[in-house]
């Protein structure tokens, strides 16, 4: 009988590894030609690529940080090179890397556990609770270096609790290198990697603290060496402007924060306007995970401090408490950490509460109004944005200063710079590179209305004199104005 119940509980295992993989790769491909709006960050992304592969020359510094003007490290770039070489430029290059990271983290975590079914299980859980979660699905299809932090999370916590049962120094060395990764590919993960690294030092030895430090700071310079390069190079100049600097994305008051933290904490549909179902559902969810460490406690004892739901769960608390306290806005992006733990946490409680919290997340996450805003179809596709620049280098074969006036904060129009120089064009940016000897200036107006003389354009103070060239309508709401430098 014992046999029969392993084999049925192997094929329910499979069976939902299936269906988990299967909810996986279809929220993040299906109409993603239609759906990927090619601007901003992921322009930024392919521009920096292009540029290495053209130069041969590796790029120093990472995405700068949206708080402070800091880098991150650049081996987020270097982990996407291989993959943009592979697909030969593709548009999805990006998405493919990252979908390619998850499911090789999932497949060798399950791998490594197969003599521990009770983790393998575990694990599948929380890689299910990534596959269906909104912010997860919409950050796949529009891939930031944020969206790569997740499995490097995860393999730490799992590395985190081998450490708690038997300390090695090369689990150490693994769960260093993991911390220090997510950490490198965005720093607003720093509360949640501090807390889980703290958790590493409890009930060591003083030895194996000093490991255990010595490890993290290695493993965090060696992913940050070429940015330690470039501020060597230039006479620390990142460094140096820190103290002058302002802080971005400023928080607001602690009341909007909560708000904004349990919205996107949450993922609820639009529908749910209401502050009190907001209140149920956060109270609803921590109030179960409270209660699951308060049973476990009167069972365990002191033991309870190595049991992976109670090392979890205190985690979390204190990975918010500490996030909240950062003077940021609560951006999804910044919650990365928290989502995280998040999902270990429910992975470890008793069965039956993790499948009650796992089946109400599933009905709201997997609400229609998710799937109707993954799929809904891009106001300017790819091929439409391809199909303007085509008709602004007709009759024109030299450089051009590309600028983007739109709803959007960023003006600088990687993306459309990226498709001009991969159709064989020469577009530039006039804020990167104002030295190129270009006479011409297009700006591209996206549901926006560009008006010479009056819409203000500084980069068009680049010239001494400037006229119209001409305007082209590309679609409905896309247009083209196209400036030259007259003597």
């Amino acid at each position: 009988m014992k046999n029969i119940s392993k084999i049925n509980q192997r094929k329910t295992f499979i069976i939902f590894l299936i269906f988990s993989l299967f909810l996986f790769l279809f929220l993040r491909l299906y109409r993603l030609p239609n759906s990927l709006n090619f601007f901003g960050d992921i322009g930024r992304d392919f521009t920096k690529l292009q540029t290495w592969q053209q130069t041969g020359k590796p790029p120093l510094l990472g995405p700068m940080t949206s708080v402070i003007s800091f880098n991150q490290s650049a081996i987020y770039f270097y982990f996407l090179m291989p993959f943009y070489l592979i697909t030969q430029g593709s548009v999805f290059a990006t998405t493919i890397a990252t979908i390619t990271l998850f499911l090789v983290s999932l497949g060798a975590g399950l791998y490594f556990f197969k003599e521990n079914q009770d983790w393998q299980q575990r694990l599948l859980i929380i890689f299910y609770l990534i596959a269906i979660n909104p912010v997860f699905v919409e950050h796949h299809r529009y891939v930031w270096n944020p969206s790569l932090i997740a499995p490097f999370l995860i393999n730490a916590f799992f590395l985190l609790l081998l450490l708690t049962k038997k300390y090695s120094r090369k689990t150490a060395l693994f769960f260093s290198l993991s911390l220090a990764t997510a950490v490198s590919l965005n720093y607003s993960v720093v509360p949640t990697v501090f807390v889980i690294w703290l958790a590493s030092l409890w009930g060591k030895t003083n030895k194996q603290k000093l490991e255990i430090f010595l490890l993290s700071l290695g493993s965090g310079l060696l992913l940050n060496l070429p940015t330690l390069f470039f501020e060597l190079r230039h006479g620390f100049f990142l460094t140096k402007k820190l103290p002058s600097q302002e802080l971005l994305q400023k928080s607001v008051t602690l009341a909007t924060k909560l708000h904004n933290f349990a919205k996107n904490l949450l993922s609820l549909p639009a529908g749910f306007k209401s502050e009190i179902i907001l209140a149920i559902f956060l109270l609803l969810i921590f109030g179960i995970i409270t209660w699951a460490n308060w049973q476990l406690f009167h069972k365990k004892k002191k033991k309870v401090t190595q049991e992976p739901m109670f090392i979890a769960s205190i985690s979390l608390i204190t990975s918010i408490f500490l996030t909240l306290l950062t003077p940021f806005k609560m951006h999804s992006h910044y919650l990365y950490g928290i989502f995280s733990l998040l999902f270990i946490t429910i992975a470890f409680l008793p069965k039956k509460i993790m499948l009650f919290l796992v089946s109400l997340l599933t009905i709201v996450w997997l609400h229609p109004y998710h799937w109707s805003n993954y799929f809904q179809e891009t106001e300017f596709t790819v091929q439409e944005k391809k199909n303007c620049i085509e008709k602004i280098y007709q009759s024109i074969h030299e450089p051009i200063y590309f600028n983007l006036n739109a709803g959007s904060h960023n003006h600088q129009a990687l993306g459309y710079i990226y498709l001009a120089n991969k159709l064989g064009y020469k577009a530039v940016s006039a804020i990167d590179q104002p030295l190129v000897n270009a006479k011409y200036m297009v700006v591209f107006s996206e549901n926006a209305e560009f008006v010479s003389g009056k819409t203000d354009y500084y980069e068009l103070s680049l010239f001494s004199n400037i006229e119209l060239h001409k305007s082209i309508d590309c679609s409905e709401n896309l247009t083209a104005d196209l400036f030259v430098e007259s003597n």
